[in-house]
């Protein structure tokens, strides 16, 4: 079973040390490797077994730094969430699933549905969270659940299956439209953690949408990712669990995600606009492609028309290509 590595606890009271972390670490993983083997000799290769073998550290120089696991450069005393549980789409994975409209049978999410790594792809970050959770020791006996409100379950849980970095990881889904409390009430019970050993991440913070607030009203903690779960997210929001958990203080909070340094105006000229619909692109001076961008990014005294000169910035958007953040007056981008 792909949880046996992580179900290794360690019995010593002290911090381990650095060779202890890497026994640790790799001992599930070699014996896993040596049933693979064996099991090899009859012509037989699970796929779990399989993922084990690629995952066993290299030696030195081809491996992974120790200290690379966000739970490791805390305290060995800090205190970590006993349920993990994310959001799905936009906060492990993108685009939406809302948006595969082009896809056979979208209506009713019928087969043959989107495929891993072609139609939807895990954020890289959140891909490195989920490999933290599979491997690094001191998540020993902790859980991992998903919780989403998308109308296409049977893809979602199609992906959850496709992906190797879920497929064995996550242990309890709630998957179905709604309020997100219910999901996390059904979790509760099935799972037997209190809401205030739990922590959750989710790119939808409040509103008629939101979901961190209403999850942190429970006693939650929730860690608000709109551009996807960021490896800076993820860091900080165990720093701020095991913060409140040495003090006392309540989890039941939402955490903000980091705020990001502006990127860079750069000049360009309106290529497109559909007033019907708000949107529209532009030609950035130095790019291949015209740029999408929504009538909320747009400043009051941009003049919407082909041709105009503005000054945009360039972020990724919620399908995770790039969008104007902002588009404002001046520029002299060319045709």
């Amino acid at each position: 079973d792909g949880r046996l590595a992580r179900r290794i606890r360690d019995p010593r009271t002290g911090p381990p040390t650095p060779r202890a972390k890497f026994i640790m670490r790799i001992a599930p993983r070699v014996i896993m490797a040596a049933a693979a083997f064996a099991a090899g000799a009859r012509g037989f290769h699970p796929p779990a077994v399989r993922s084990a073998i690629r995952a066993i550290p290299k030696a030195r120089g081809g491996g992974r730094r120790f200290g690379g696991f966000a739970a490791d450069d805390l305290p060995a005393d800090a205190a970590l969430p006993k349920l993990v549980v994310f959001d799905l789409d936009h906060t492990l994975w993108t685009p939406e699933l809302y948006q595969l409209r082009k896809l056979p049978n979208y209506a009713d999410a019928g087969p043959p549905g989107p495929v891993a790594g072609k139609d939807v792809r895990l954020f890289a970050d959140a891909a490195a969270a989920l490999k933290e959770l599979a491997e690094c020791a001191r998540w020993s006996g902790a859980k991992v659940a998903v919780a989403s409100r998308t109308n296409k379950a049977n893809w979602a849980y199609s992906l959850l299956e496709q992906f190797d970095e879920l497929r064995d990881l996550v242990e309890f889904t709630e998957i179905f439209p709604g309020d997100k409390t219910r999901h996390f009430q059904n979790l509760q019970a099935q799972s037997g953690v209190g809401y205030s050993d739990m922590i959750f991440f989710d790119d939808a913070k409040g509103g008629k949408y939101g979901n961190c607030e209403p999850v942190a009203r429970l006693g939650v903690m929730s860690a608000h990712c709109p551009d996807g779960l960021t490896a800076e997210v993820w860091r900080g929001a165990l720093e701020a669990f095991a913060g409140a958990k040495a003090a006392g203080e309540p989890t039941g909070v939402v955490l903000d995600a980091p705020a990001l340094a502006p990127e860079k105006a750069h000049p360009a000229i309106i290529a497109k606009w559909i007033d019907e619909k708000g949107f529209g692109f532009v030609r950035v001076e130095g790019r291949k492609g015209d740029v999408f961008f929504h009538r909320t990014a747009v400043s009051p005294d941009v003049a919407l028309a082909p041709g105009v000169k503005v000054m945009v910035r360039v972020a990724p958007g919620r399908d995770g290509r790039e969008a104007c953040a902002s588009v404002e007056a001046g520029g002299g981008g060319g045709g």
